[in-house]
């Protein structure tokens, strides 16, 4: 009779035979082997590692050629990359004065990251570096170029960007103000609030209600959810922020602390929406309701 022993290595040879068969180490160009799983924190300890209380990931997005931007929050936020190619996590420097990165991080067309902060709400430009022979930054400040404030007295809470047009979007907290900021001239515009007043009736709820994210359709048209559950829409050609006679999903009674955690639009237009109450909903971009309404 076979040992356990030798029955685990044989399973082991005959899954490292399947790997190898599906392709050879050579096709990849990452340093982990195809037979094997590589879990770790952001970096390798002790010279590499986002600190423990800081490294939260709360912001993620993808850059035109592929790299993975993404931020940390916590003690100190982190900006950080991963290079596919490679496989591994490479901090880039702590963001100043900043604690939280909270679905705030965008790429442009021309691969310029722009991330937004809490507190102080201010908006930094990073340029992308050939950053295989940068040094890693753990104690060093990520060279950043801060854009300024968006909204004076507000923190950045969601970013979103018209790569068309080069236009960062962005929802400030605690006072939900809609803002964007047109690169071409450097310029902030406030355009107006998607929530206005704290719901009554909880007292756990001393915040306004609206959307943890924005989202884009294919036009450029930017939406958000806010008070009472209704979506706004800002709309590129008019160049205005509307409420718009659609509401979030919610259990009845509850449509005023209902709001929208994460939006993504497919390849068809549809705007999906996950909202705090546990709808998964689709909308086509300028219709009047949702179309696809799931309680999970």
């Amino acid at each position: 009779m076979r040992s356990k022993a030798q029955f685990l290595l044989a399973a082991t040879l005959i899954i490292s035979g399947m790997c190898r068969a599906q392709r050879t180490p050579e096709y990849d160009q990452v340093t982990v082997p195809q037979n094997r799983i590589d879990a770790r924190d952001l970096g390798y300890p002790p010279i590499d590692l986002i600190p423990n209380g800081s490294s939260a990931i709360t912001s993620l997005t993808v850059a035109p050629n592929g790299n993975l931007y993404g931020a940390t929050s916590g003690v100190q936020s982190f900006l950080f990359l991963l290079n596919p190619r490679h496989g591994y996590v490479q901090p880039l420097g702590f963001v100043p004065n900043a604690t939280a990165v909270k679905h705030s991080v965008v790429v442009s067309n021309s691969g310029l990251v722009y991330v937004g902060t809490a507190p102080g709400g201010h908006l930094y430009r990073y340029v992308a570096r050939d950053e295989d022979h940068e040094p890693i930054r753990i104690q060093q400040q990520c060279p950043l170029t801060d854009l300024g404030i968006a909204v004076k007295g507000e923190s950045i809470s969601a970013l979103a960007i018209d790569q068309a047009a080069d236009v960062v979007f962005g929802l400030t907290s605690p006072n939900a103000h809609f803002f964007k900021y047109d690169v071409a001239s450097s310029t902030f515009t406030d355009v107006g609030f998607v929530a206005k007043a704290i719901p009554e009736g909880e007292r756990s709820e001393t915040q306004k209600i609206y959307s943890r994210m924005l989202v884009l359709d294919a036009a450029g048209n930017v939406y958000a959810s806010g008070e009472n559950g209704f979506l706004y829409e800002f709309s590129r050609e008019k160049q205005t922020l509307q409420r718009l006679p659609v509401q979030v999903p919610a259990i009845p009674g509850r449509e005023q602390w209902t709001f929208v955690e994460c939006f993504l639009v497919d390849s068809s237009g549809l705007i999906y929406g996950g909202t705090s109450d546990g709808y998964l909903s689709a909308s086509i971009p300028g219709s009047s309701a949702w179309i696809i309404s799931a309680n999970l």
